[in-house]
């Protein structure tokens, strides 16, 4: 069974006592000052080179994907969205290109990483 909080929706677990999207306590007598966010960056290597004719967006959502679920194990989740287009914005990509010798034409193009900032609630 899950329990949703009010405030923004969030589904967790039965024994959860704050909201992992908005900080809401959930159990009375539970005082959210007693809380904090804290925040940490999350580097994902890829190293996924785009080949002419495919698209790489599937799997490097899968990766980014994979590394949110790791991390959510030890109560981190993203802040934000995660979605290539969403990474894309932001800037979150390290990429390396090679164009031809008079730079009119793109060679290569290789994701090299992203970076992911996360949160996660913690006792002061």
């Amino acid at each position: 069974m899950a329990i949703y909080c009010s405030q923004c929706g969030k589904q967790h677990p039965d024994d959860a006592n704050f909201c992992m999207g908005c900080g809401k306590p959930f159990k009375a007598g539970t005082q959210s000052s007693s809380m904090r966010w804290e925040y940490k960056d999350l580097k994902v290597p890829l190293n996924i080179k785009e080949s002419k004719g495919t698209s790489v967006i599937p799997r490097i959502n899968d990766i980014v994907l994979k590394a949110i679920q790791r991390e959510g194990q030890d109560g981190w989740q993203a802040e934000g969205s995660t979605d290539y287009s969403s990474l894309w914005d932001r800037g979150a990509f390290e990429t390396t290109s090679r164009e031809n010798f008079m730079q009119t034409k793109v060679l290569d193009f290789t994701y090299v990483a992203v970076t992911i900032r996360l949160k996660r609630l913690s006792a002061k």
